[in-house]
Parts: C-alpha cells; sequence; structure tokens
C-alpha cells in the first residue's frame, strides 16, 4: 500500500511531495496561580485568506496544538470566559514552533457584572447549515442519537426515517467522517446521545463540488454528528440480551473504541421481534424483476416515486421478521497524509408474512373490476457490504480521494397467492392459486478515484474523476398455478433462468478560474458509457419433465447509454450576504437497445438537451438566510423497464418491459427559508419545491373485457390485464412545507409545529385512454417535547394526513380518506434509580375499504431497576402491546387503481431484557485541528 501511494504522488506532484508542513504549540495559564485554563477556545487565521479559520480547546492541561498548517503568517486568537482576550501574530516556516506559556489575566470588569445564568441558543445558521447544539435539549442518559432528534425543531423521526427541512435524511457523519457506509439508521440507533456536543443538518455535495465550490446537482440530505471533547479518547457502548413470552427473544450491542483519529466502532443484533435494520442493497430480492404488477407502486417502475425498495426500507417492512446482523467500522490516519475509513456489514433477515389486498380499477371500458387477494409469503435475505475510503493528502496542492465499494447479496423466497377478480356487480372474471420459489443472487462493485489540485492562485482549481462499476445477478424462479377463466382451467408449470450484468465507465474534468476578487468560472466535461445485459430462458414442465422453450416469456436484450457533457458556470460571492451561481450544460445522450431473441428488434436514440442550473443564497440579516435552486435533469430507462419480456408471476396481472421508451426530462424548482430569534428560542423554516417530468415513465395497463391477443402473442384473458411502461407528459409534483419551533420556559418543552400540503399529478393509460390521476395530501403534525431534566423525559405527539385522490378517467371512484397518528412517550427516573417507560401510539384510518378502517392503539410499558457501579446494568421487564391491537394497513393510489392492504402484524409479548453499559472515558487526545463536519464549504 505505500508503495502505491509512493508512486501515485511521484506521478502527480514529485517535488511538492517534499513541501515542509508546519505546526504551531502552547500552553495556556492563568497568570496569577498559572492553573491551566482547561477548554480555552482557540481561532487561528490565516492572514493571506481570512477566510481560512483553524479552530481548537486546550486540553486538561491547558496545552493545544496546531498540526498540517502551511508555511505562512497567522493571527491567533485566544478567548476565555471571565478572561481578557489574547491576540497575537506567528509567521510560520516548517516544523514546530512553540510560544511556550501563555499566562492569561482575569476580566475584572466581567467579574463585577452580575451574574445570569446563560442561555443555550438551540439552533444557529451557519452558511448552509442548521446546526444545533445538543446542550439544549435534555435526553435521559439512555438515550441515542435518534432520540435527540426527536426533540429538535424542523426534524422529524417516523419509523426510523429521519426527514429534516422536508427532505428524507439518507447520510449520516461522526465527526465529519462516514459511519457504515450510507446507512443512516446504523448511527442514529448506535450512537448516545450524551456523546454529542452539536448536530449539523446541511445538503452534502459531491467531494468534486465540495473542492472547487460549485455546485453540481449531486446533493444528499446528510446529518453530521459532532462529539464532544472529551468523548473522544474511550471506549463506549451497551450490550443487552433479553427472552419474553412465545419464545421471543433479542441480543446484541455495540462497542465504540475511540482514541483520537483511530475510531472502531462494533455493532450486532439478534432477534425475532421485528426490529431490522436495512439499507436499500439489501433488498435485493425484492427490487428485482419478477414482481407482480401490485408491487410497482406509485407512477411506474423507474419513474420519481416508483423505485419498489421505498416499500421495504425499515419500518416498512411488512410481516414479521427474525433478524441477525453483524457491523464493523474503523476509521484511521496512516501518517501523516492519509485518511482511511472502511466498514463491514452483514444482515441476514427471516420474514414470514401475510396479506389481504383489495385493488379497485380504473377502467376505460367498464365500471371498473375489483381484485381481492390473500397471499403468504416466507422469505431468507441476506447482505454482505464492504465500503472503503481512502483520502490522500499529497501535498498542500494535490490529493487523491479513492471509494471502493462491494455488496453480495442473496434471496430466497416461498409465496402462495390466492387472488379473484370481479366486476363491480361481484361477478367473477377470473381466479388464480399459485405458488412461487424464487433464488437470486446479485452483487455490484464500484469504486471512484478523484484528483484534486489547488493552484497557487486563490480560487483555482483542477480535478479530474473517474468511476466504474460492475454488476451481476441470477435469478431462478418457478411457478405453480391453477388459473380459472370464466369456464376454462388453465394449469401453470414453469421455471424460468435469468441472467442480469452490467458495466459502467465515466470520467469528468472540472476546472475553475478567479475573476476578479468576487467571481470564479467553472468549465467542465463529463462522459459516461454503462451497458446493461439481460437474458431470461422459461421452460415449460409436464410431470417434472423440462418441455420446449416459451418464447413468449424468454428474451435477450442488450442496452447501452452513452452520454457526453460540456458546461459552464459562474459564481459571484458579495461579502458573506450574497452568493449567485449560474450555468448550463449541454448534452448530448445515446440510448441503444438490441433484442436478439426471440426476434431481432434494435432501437437507438440520441437526444440533445440544454440543462440549466441556478443557485442563490441570501442572507437577510442575523439568523435570517433565503436559498434559491432550480436544476434540469435527465434520466435513462433501466434494463428491466426496456426488457420486453413479460412477467406471469401474477397470471392474472401480466407486465412486461418496453424496449421503446426514451429518457425523462425533469425541471425541478426548491426554495428555503429560514429565520431564528436566539433570545426567545424560536425557529421558523419555510420549504417549496415543484418537479415537472416530461417523457415520464409511467404505466400503460389493459384491462381485458374478454379474451384477446397482444401484438406480442400474449394470450390475455378475459378479467386479467396487462401492464407496460411508457414515456408520458405531465408528471407534477409540488410540495409547500412550513415548521415552527418554539422553546416554552412556562412547559420547560419544545414545541415543533409543522404544516405541509403536497400536490402529484401522476399521467397513465387506461385501456388506451389517457388518465391523470391527482392526489393531494394536507398534513398537520404538532410535538411536545420534555426539556425538564434527564430524570423526566415525555413527548407527546400528533399528525393529521387529509388524502384526496381525483382521476380524469372515472372521476366517480375520486376518493377521500383520513390518517392520524398520535403518541405519547414518558421515561421517568425514580426512586432509588428505577426507570418506568411508556409507550402510547393511537392510529386512526378513516375512509378506506370497510373491513380495512382501523382505529387502535399500542400500548408498550416496563419498568427497570439500575444497578452496578455508576448504574451501568438494568434489569427491565416490559410487555409490548399491552392491549393487543397492533395491525399493519396502508393505502396506495397510482394511475391505474387504488389498493388497500392489510398485513401480518406482530402481537403481544412480555420479555425481562438485561443490559450493561460501556463508558470509560480517558483524557482528550491533543485536537489535530482537522475540519470536523461543519457542512459543506461556506459561502458566506
Amino acid at each position: 500500500m505505500k508503495k502505491l501511494f509512493l508512486i501515485l504522488s511521484i506521478i502527480f506532484s514529485t517535488q511538492a511531495l517534499w513541501a515542509q508542513e508546519a505546526s504551531l504549540k502552547g500552553k495556556l495559564q492563568d497568570k496569577s496561580d498559572n492553573t491551566p485554563l482547561i477548554g480555552a477556545n482557540l481561532i487561528l487565521t490565516s492572514l493571506q485568506d481570512t477566510t481560512k479559520k483553524l479552530g481548537t480547546v486546550a486540553n486538561s492541561n491547558g496545552e493545544f496544538r496546531f498540526n498540517k498548517l502551511q508555511s505562512q503568517a497567522y493571527r491567533l486568537q485566544v478567548r476565555y470566559v471571565g478572561y481578557k482576550s489574547f491576540e497575537q501574530e506567528v509567521k510560520l516556516s516548517g516544523g514546530v514552533t512553540d510560544l511556550g506559556v501563555i499566562a492569561m489575566s482575569l476580566d475584572k470588569k466581567m467579574l463585577n457584572e452580575v451574574l445570569v445564568e446563560e442561555k443555550v441558543a438551540p439552533a444557529i445558521v451557519k452558511g448552509d447549515t442548521v446546526q444545533y447544539n445538543a446542550n439544549a435539549f435534555k435526553t435521559n442518559p439512555d438515550a441515542t442519537t435518534e432520540d435527540l432528534l426527536k426533540k429538535m425543531p424542523g426534524i422529524t423521526v417516523d419509523n426510523g426515517e429521519v426527514t429534516a427541512q422536508g427532505e428524507q435524511v439518507k447520510k449520516v457523519l461522526v465527526d465529519g467522517k462516514p459511519f457504515f457506509g450510507d446507512d443512516p439508521t446504523i448511527a442514529l440507533k448506535n450512537i448516545p446521545a450524551d456523546i454529542i456536543s452539536k448536530i449539523e443538518v446541511f445538503d452534502k455535495l459531491s467531494d468534486q463540488a465540495e473542492f472547487s465550490g460549485f455546485d453540481d446537482g449531486n446533493r444528499t440530505k446528510t446529518i453530521n454528528i459532532i462529539t464532544k471533547e472529551d468523548k473522544r479518547n474511550g471506549q463506549f457502548g451497551k450490550l443487552y440480551a433479553g427472552y419474553g413470552t412465545d419464545n421471543r427473544f433479542s441480543a446484541g450491542g455495540n462497542v465504540n473504541i475511540f482514541n483520537g483519529d483511530q475510531r472502531i466502532s462494533i455493532i450486532g443484533m439478534s432477534n425475532n421481534l421485528n426490529q431490522q435494520n436495512f439499507a436499500t442493497e439489501d433488498l435485493m430480492g425484492v427490487m428485482s424483476s419478477g414482481s407482480s404488477g401490485r408491487r410497482r407502486r406509485g407512477g411506474g417502475p423507474g419513474g420519481p416515486g416508483g423505485n419498489p425498495a421505498d416499500n421495504f426500507l425499515i419500518g416498512n417492512q411488512n410481516g414479521i421478521a427474525t433478524t441477525n446482523s453483524l457491523g464493523i467500522n474503523f476509521t484511521d490516519e496512516w501518517g501523516e497524509k492519509v485518511e482511511v475509513n472502511g466498514s463491514y456489514f452483514f444482515n441476514r433477515t427471516d420474514r414470514e408474512n401475510r396479506e389481504s389486498l383489495y385493488r379497485q380499477y380504473l377502467s376505460g371500458q367498464s365500471d371498473g373490476q375489483l381484485y381481492n387477494e390473500l397471499s403468504e409469503t416466507n422469505n431468507i435475505n441476506q447482505n454482505h457490504r464492504f465500503n472503503f475510503k481512502i483520502d490522500y493528502k499529497i501535498n498542500d496542492s494535490n490529493s487523491l480521494l479513492i471509494r471502493p465499494k462491494l455488496s453480495l447479496q442473496k434471496y430466497e423466497s416461498t409465496s402462495y397467492t390466492n387472488g379473484v377478480t370481479t366486476t363491480a356487480d361481484g361477478t367473477m372474471l377470473n381466479q388464480t392459486e399459485n405458488t412461487q420459489l424464487k433464488e437470486s443472487e446479485g452483487f455490484n462493485f464500484s469504486n471512484s478515484l478523484l484528483f484534486r489540485h489547488r493552484f497557487a492562485k486563490r480560487g483555482r482549481t483542477f480535478s479530474v474523476g473517474v468511476n466504474t462499476g460492475v454488476n451481476g445477478k441470477d435469478i431462478h424462479n418457478t411457478l405453480g398455478a391453477t388459473n380459472i377463466f370464466g369456464s376454462t382451467t388453465d394449469i401453470v408449470d414453469q421455471q424460468s433462468f435469468q441472467e442480469q450484468t452490467g458495466y459502467s465507465l465515466s470520467g469528468n474534468v472540472m476546472y475553475t478560474e478567479p475573476i476578479g476578487k468576487s467571481s470564479r468560472m467553472m468549465f467542465k466535461y463529463d462522459v459516461s458509457y454503462s451497458n446493461s445485459y439481460a437474458d431470461k430462458e422459461t421452460y415449460d414442465y409436464l410431470d417434472g419433465v423440462r418441455m420446449d422453450l416459451d418464447s413468449v416469456l424468454s428474451n435477450t436484450f442488450d442496452n447501452d447509454y452513452l452520454t457526453h457533457k460540456a458546461g459552464v458556470g459562474y459564481n459571484y460571492r458579495k461579502g458573506r450576504n450574497f452568493m449567485l451561481m449560474a450555468g448550463a450544460d449541454v448534452q448530448q445522450a445515446e440510448l441503444m437497445s438490441e433484442q436478439t431473441f426471440p426476434l431481432v428488434n434494435d432501437s437507438d436514440y440520441t437526444f440533445t438537451n440544454i440543462l440549466p442550473f441556478l443557485r442563490m443564497h441570501v442572507r437577510m440579516g442575523e439568523g435570517k438566510d433565503l436559498m434559491f435552486n432550480y436544476r434540469s435533469s435527465t434520466n435513462a430507462p433501466s434494463i428491466s423497464q426496456l426488457q420486453n419480456v413479460v412477467d406471469n408471476s401474477n397470471p392474472l396481472q401480466l407486465s412486461s418491459g418496453n424496449p421503446n421508451l426514451e429518457q425523462q426530462f425533469s425541471n425541478t424548482l426548491m426554495a428555503r427559508f429560514h429565520t431564528m430569534n436566539m433570545d426567545k428560542g424560536t425557529m421558523f423554516f419555510l420549504m417549496g419545491s415543484v418537479q415537472q417530468t416530461n417523457n415520464y415513465i409511467t404505466n400503460s395497463t389493459i384491462i381485458a373485457d374478454e379474451d384477446m391477443v397482444l401484438s406480442d402473442g400474449t394470450e390475455l384473458k378475459q378479467g386479467a390485464s396487462f401492464t407496460q411502461p411508457v414515456n408520458m407528459d405531465g408528471y407534477w409534483n409540488a410540495r409547500l412545507l412550513a415548521n415552527i419551533g418554539i422553546t416554552s420556559n412556562m412547559l420547560k418543552s419544545k414545541i415543533n409545529l409543522t404544516s405541509g400540503v403536497t400536490y402529484n399529478n401522476t399521467p397513465g393509460y387506461v385501456d388506451e385512454q389517457e388518465n391523470e390521476t391527482k392526489t393531494y395530501t394536507f398534513t398537520q403534525g404538532v410535538v411536545l417535547a420534555s426539556n425538564i431534566s434527564e430524570r423526566v423525559d415525555f413527548t407527546v405527539s400528533t399528525s393529521v394526513n387529509y388524502n384526496i385522490s381525483e382521476s380524469t378517467l372515472q372521476p366517480e371512484l375520486d376518493n377521500k380518506y383520513f390518517y392520524q397518528t398520535s403518541g405519547f412517550d414518558l421515561n421517568y427516573i425514580f426512586g432509588k434509580e428505577f426507570v418506568f417507560r411508556n409507550n402510547l401510539n393511537h392510529v386512526w384510518y378513516s375512509g378506506l375499504s370497510d373491513d380495512i378502517d382501523q382505529n387502535y392503539m399500542i400500548w408498550n410499558m416496563s419498568i427497570g431497576k439500575k444497578f452496578l457501579k455508576n448504574n451501568r446494568g438494568e434489569l427491565k421487564v416490559g410487555v409490548y402491546d399491552l392491549l393487543n391491537q397492533n395491525t399493519s394497513v396502508g393505502r396506495n393510489v397510482t394511475e391505474t387503481y387504488t389498493e388497500d392492504t392489510e398485513s401480518l402484524a406482530l402481537g403481544r409479548y412480555f420479555m425481562a431484557t438485561l443490559t450493561y453499559k460501556l463508558s470509560n472515558f480517558g483524557e482528550p487526545p491533543m485536537e489535530d485541528n482537522r475540519r470536523r463536519g461543519f457542512g459543506p464549504p461556506q459561502f458566506f
């Protein structure tokens, strides 16, 4: 590895490799009694570029140190409560500069002032970042990061999914560094709240955009957890094990070993309580082709809101699961120039589910059809994930970033389905009873390499990125079905074998050039190529003997997508109060598809697009920020959407890809406004967004009123449906969200008020007639989170959702439904360290199908006793769903149908749990001044 780094450094910058770095150290003491000034704040500012600032605090001996500095002049500023400020200019010329002892004098004027209780500001705005002060939110000693986030204004947590400023959080960093790859839930559930100093929320740019300062549109809503200085050297975590009625069990824990820059975290869990720990790539099985049409939610496969995995993320996985997972995360520095981060995560879930489904179809030929289904599913899903990051600082001007990733997946499923289609008056049209066995294995490997160079002239940069990827998947599916169509009975005994492979290669070059003191220009060029190949063979079987290949259900398909994109951008900044970024890309894309079996069919589309972008940030005063963003983008169809092969996993609902699909083109406009009043402890947030898509990939569904044969030879029996993706204009999505956070000194609580409205217009074809499904969702939420003390912690919340769905094809099927969830959480420590925990969740559905409307309450309660030194041990006895009312229902509205579902839910059980808390912290390590988080590059 060292040889590799040496070779790379020679290639990129031989002379610069030996550029000597400088360090600055010293010690702070009281002038009168020589006591160390522990925790004093120090800021080091470059005199060549005053926007470059480094900060640190003095350790328990009053010592401080700044490392990895350039040889130039700096201004050192020292601040400590009750003491006069200290400033000194220092010039560094390499090596270590020791300022010795800095003696600071008491500020008598400050000491003579009346002592008042310091009021901790709950949050501040720093450029694009909202920073929350963890000390302003009181939590119980056992609270996790997730518990802390629930108290913060502008942030909501629902079933493990975190939403900040109206957008889903998809990445969590710890002190600015990755934690178990891109899975946000692991850190939130395993990092204890009592080690957190601050929480930062921001839109993380890509590595290249962060370096250059030009936004490339690749933004990810991110939370950065900043730990306390005195919690960065030690071991902490917890271990637990519990057993209960009905053979319910839960065991696991996490161990974190922090030693400054070197950090090791180990997590594990095993339970049959439906506690799941997924990332999207854990779900290869449920995302693979072969799923029935009913699993293609919302607007068609691949379109906005149409990702099947969205239905299987944490909190939304139906049924009851037994989960076993183990992971390790490693962060360290190798020498003075290399930072590394790596993680491995294993997850296996055995899930069983029983589900009833009621669906009402739209139809252009009749009054619509009804479909009822009962299904039972058992599946095993396991995944291995490896993530690695190497950040090599060649010298002050050059760096190299390498990010390899590998995931290995295996999925096995057995399902039984009984479905019946009827007319609106109850006449049966068809029925199916089928069993499916499915096995699939897959892998995905990717690697990105980014070289960055900063010239001596401020603002002049050059970067080159190369990205590669390869993936593969093998799927074996066995289908046995008895289908009744009128007086005809059809027996199906089939096996299909599918192979999917793909690879991609892309590169980009970016150059930025300063124009005067306030402006910069950006020039870039991107090229990318991807190939996807799919081969599916389906055979009929008779008495266990393989028969001939079924050409209608078999297909060989190859797809290539090539893009060239050149762009120019302009960036203007006026002090700290205004930033404008504007530009445009010219993109030429070629989509080439080739079908070689059963018929030869080629298609070749070339698209030329101008993709403008605009971003503006205005600081309107202290605590008031306005941000405006516009961007256009394209999206190519996937191989599963293009492959023209029939999926008959549900014989009553056939589906197929479409090789004639074109790319989507979207325009997205978003505006955000923040205002905060630190004295009153209030925060107001307003966000609005609009997305419009041309050539939107949606569904075209044909519902057969009588037996018919499609153009490709597929037989469609009476009452059956056939769905295929198509391009249509007219997709719109608009959102408006307002949030008010209030600090109530009277109630000693935080009040969070959220109001929102969402509009969605999804086009589609039903029986070759255009249809638009419009949905309106109105939301009002209130959260009251206590801030009384660590011994009394409660949260009261309610969220009301009113939904309206309208169809242009059949207005008589328009519907409205109401959904409300309310909760009350209480953690109370009393007596000799007894802990009472109470959780009430009330759910009310109204307006769904008569048999599915629900009004139920889930009541969880436990009492525990702390013991051992520092209360590190706890024995807890609790009950889940005391009233035994738990259920799982939902509604889904698409351009073709409206459906209601009810799934298997975990019932009441009692459990005893033993927990041991690890907490062993030593003296905080010497701060090395690297920027710990602070979000994206600050424009102000």
